[in-house]
């Protein structure tokens, strides 16, 4: 749970760094799923395929750097205001396979300008955004093997 809520809060600290009164900040590099994402500016053109980050967006104020999502985020596990914010976002897709996880291509992904992809898929990850140059950052939970 602590690496979760770590690396969340690290991908969210790197959309909040705008308001520290710079236009461009140093890379940010965070230890994520056994290798080391660079993020080379303060992200403002975020993807979410994933609902577990957007608590911590939304308590940080950094929700609206999310311009599109993808899957489906059930009013239920959000305030209203989170809610509000949620509906503003566009969405790429709601397609769920049988067993509820979010389909979703690669070119779908590629095709919003994100400069920062927060949660995998099957079909979208680091690996197959690697040529694309856009960082993605999976919550540790989801990357194999939990530790302790």
């Amino acid at each position: 749970m602590r690496k979760t809520f770590t690396v969340t809060v690290v991908a969210a600290s790197c959309l909040g760094l705008a308001s520290c009164g710079s236009d461009h900040t140093d890379a940010t590099e965070v230890r994520n799923c056994g290798t080391t994402v660079s993020v080379g500016h303060t992200p403002d053109n975020v993807t979410l395929l994933k609902s577990a980050a957007v608590p911590t967006l939304q308590h940080l104020g950094v929700l609206d750097r999310v311009h599109s999502k993808a899957g489906v985020f059930p009013t239920a596990y959000y305030d209203d205001a989170t809610n509000s914010a949620l509906a503003a976002i566009p969405s790429i897709t709601d397609k769920l396979n049988p067993e509820g996880h979010v389909q979703v291509s690669r070119e779908e992904v590629v095709a919003t300008g994100a400069d920062l992809v927060l949660g995998a898929t099957d079909t979208v990850n680091a690996r197959t955004l690697a040529s694309s140059g856009i960082p993605l950052i999976e919550e540790p939970a989801f990357c194999g093997a939990l530790e302790g």
